[in-house]
């Protein structure tokens, strides 16, 4: 066993890390995700050589211990975590280590004022908020003297170079999500069941210091909003979206202005289709001109069965 390079253990009933892991030297992925009744990653600083570790939904507390102890893994290059509070996400953000070898991000049950995410998260690639009550997300620098993360606004250039897929569901409070300007590379994005969302990306806080000259959504293929009722605002003017194939709007009573012209999309065989769930949002929309009203109107469904990401 000495010689064993990945472990999982993901969704096993254990309470402490196994007796004897410690002595696993070549050990480079574990995997502790669903592990609810663990109590301690206490030692984990011993797998010197771990490059890939999982602790999504693992039921340990996250305290200054256990960040010091991560940030001794020199190797560690992937890490995947959920955080249901927010004291503990603090912690966590503020180290410099931990953030930059992020993949994955759950916030869950969360409550915050607001909550600031490093742009140094080069390897962020998910990022998921569940039934959260979250007033503002906002993008952040870390000062390493204070261990603390400061609000960043209007970078200019992209950030979040490697975040792909953003999921929002059931978060109240937040009424924006201008951080997703800067995201280069997001292919899918699903809001829903967020009853105070006003703007995917709200102009006065995206230009703030002028214009940074980003174009949002360049590599987005699949948009979703769904029961977000006072929703007015994706973004003020039209976008090229040159990969957009999925565009689902159901339950937006208010949002009357989409982001699109005749050139919008994806073009031909495979080419961008607007679903929608009411008649009467597909009749109130106020297209950009007669040419786009034809193009989306012609291709355009009517939801049948509502479905996510």
């Amino acid at each position: 066993l000495v010689s064993l390079k990945y472990l999982n253990l993901s969704g096993t009933r254990i309470r402490h890390l196994p007796k004897g892991l410690q002595e696993l030297k070549k050990l480079i992925h574990l995997d502790l995700g669903y592990t609810r009744k663990l109590s301690s990653i206490a030692g984990i600083s011993n797998l010197h050589n771990l490059m890939v570790l999982n602790l999504v939904r693992s039921g340990f507390s996250w305290d200054r211990g256990i960040v010091e102890e991560l940030e001794t893994l020199k190797h560690l290059e992937i890490l995947n975590v959920v955080f249901e509070s927010h004291p503990p996400l603090e912690l966590f953000i503020s180290s410099h280590r931990l953030t930059t070898c992020t993949r994955s991000l759950i916030f869950c049950d969360l409550e915050s004022d607001g909550i600031a995410i490093p742009v140094i998260m080069d390897k962020f690639r998910h990022f998921r908020i569940v039934d959260c009550t979250i007033s503002e997300i906002k993008m952040g620098s870390i000062c390493n003297k204070s261990k603390t993360v400061s609000p960043l606004h209007n970078p200019r250039e992209p950030c979040f170079l490697s975040l792909s897929t953003m999921y929002i569901s059931n978060c109240r409070c937040l009424r924006e999500l201008t951080l997703l300007m800067f995201a280069s590379s997001l292919k899918y994005l699903y809001v829903g069941d967020s009853d105070q969302l006003e703007d995917i990306i709200n102009k006065e806080k995206a230009c703030e210091g002028g214009e940074s000259g980003i174009v949002p959504f360049a590599k987005l293929v699949s948009l979703h909003l769904q029961s977000v009722p006072e929703l007015k605002n994706i973004y003020w003017n039209p976008l090229r979206f040159p990969c957009l194939k999925v565009f689902t709007v159901n339950k937006c009573p208010n949002l009357k202005k989409l982001p699109l012209d005749s050139q919008s999309g994806m073009h031909g065989e495979n080419g961008l289709v607007l679903t929608y769930g009411e008649e009467s949002w597909i009749e109130g929309v106020e297209w950009e001109d007669e040419a786009t009203k034809t193009r989306f109107l012609s291709s355009s469904r009517l939801l049948r069965v509502t479905g996510i990401i």
